[in-house]
């Protein structure tokens, strides 16, 4: 019953999609409902899944080829295949170094003991407040902390289990701009284990444009052969006054280009944000996108690649950085790095995958 149901959704789906009165990305002369319907349909057999981004990545237009884009499905795979033979190529057994990018605690530790700069993690919440020296306090001891700071989930993704936390006069935390209460706050973090980390700031280039949030650069690297190399990124931007960059949440990501320092000429939105697609300036700021100088951006990269190297079991890494005043500092790593949204930002990167991952298998078999 509920492969039927599910087999129904799709195929509703197919035939809404196909249809002229979706959000369009891109002008340009639109392919016939037929050749949609068959392309959805297509990549719907491909990857077992509903291409919901069919229109953020311009496939809509004549001339556009979607096989030019990778599915989920066939990143997964291609991404569990270059591990399996990179574990048998160095007898890893059965080990998994998945945990590496899965938490950020663990992630941070290992970075931080090749000296690669990272936002710095102050205290471990598990029932107790664990400061890094092995010092043990009461949950109470948060609404003791007297300077801003940030909770997260250990291994949340995607802007959940993220709180934004501000001292309210010793009694009370401001978190994410609503006043909890100590029940209040306890309930929230009774499960899973949390890191209190510090409140960084962005560069004020950065800032100029949003300064609601931290805006973090997203800079994915790819192993090509025995070395990584940058694949893609975008620098995310909050709106509407927002704590968090989350794409989903309103924010816009734009393209990045390495080669001269600067952000790219549009800013996209998540397609589930209505009625907004593409923009050439930040909504709130007005500052336009296009050759805007990104600094540290080099810098980012050079600490991304030289961590890619010692987490080389990884195919493909998305780091989150921030880029401060004093320089880039990771944030975190992520083993899925959003491949929707980098296909929507810098077009189809299934050709590059498959050559990274071609070389990449030949010289570890």
């Amino acid at each position: 019953m509920k492969f039927i149901k599910g087999l129904l959704y799709k195929i509703i789906l197919l035939f809404i999609y196909s249809g002229n009165r979706q959000k369009k990305y891109f002008t340009g002369k639109e392919k016939s409902y037929l050749t949609k319907f068959l392309e959805l349909f297509r990549w719907m057999l491909r990857d077992n899944q509903f291409n919901f981004h069919y229109y953020a990545y311009g496939l809509n237009l004549s001339g556009t080829y979607q096989n030019k884009h990778i599915g989920r499905r066939e990143f997964l795979s291609l991404q569990r295949k270059i591990e399996i033979q990179i574990s048998k190529k160095y007898m890893f057994g059965g080990l998994s170094y998945e945990v590496l990018t899965k938490d950020k605690f663990i992630n941070y530790t290992f970075l931080k003991s090749l000296h690669i700069p990272v936002v710095e993690i102050k205290r471990i919440i598990k029932e107790h407040v664990i400061d890094l020296e092995g010092n043990i306090y009461p949950m109470e001891s948060l609404f003791e902390v007297s300077t801003p700071f940030v909770l997260k989930n250990t291994i949340l993704e995607y802007g959940e289990g993220f709180m934004l936390c501000y001292p309210d006069k010793g009694k009370n935390l401001i978190v994410n701009g609503k006043v909890l209460l100590f029940s209040e706050l306890k309930s929230k973090i009774n499960s899973g284990i949390w890191i209190m980390q510090e409140v960084v700031e962005s560069h004020p280039a950065i800032r100029k444009i949003n300064n609601s949030a931290l805006n973090t650069t997203r800079i994915v690297t790819i192993l090509n052969g025995n070395k990584p190399q940058y694949l893609t990124g975008f620098q995310s931007f909050a709106t509407d006054n927002q704590i968090n960059d989350s794409w989903g949440k309103g924010a816009v990501y734009v393209g990045l280009d390495i080669n001269n320092e600067c952000l790219k000429e549009f800013g996209y939105y998540h397609p589930s944000i209505p009625e907004k697609t593409i923009t050439s300036l930040h909504p709130d700021s007005q500052i336009i996108f296009k050759d805007y100088n990104l600094p540290y951006i080099k810098e980012a990269l050079e600490i991304c690649l030289k961590a890619h190297q010692f987490m080389f079991h990884q195919f493909v890494i998305g780091w989150d950085v921030a880029i401060t005043d004093n320089g880039p500092m990771i944030l975190e790593a992520n083993e899925k790095p959003g491949m929707n949204a980098v296909q929507v930002i810098d077009g189809g990167l299934r050709e590059i995958i498959l050559s990274c991952f071609e070389n990449t298998i030949k010289y570890y078999t």
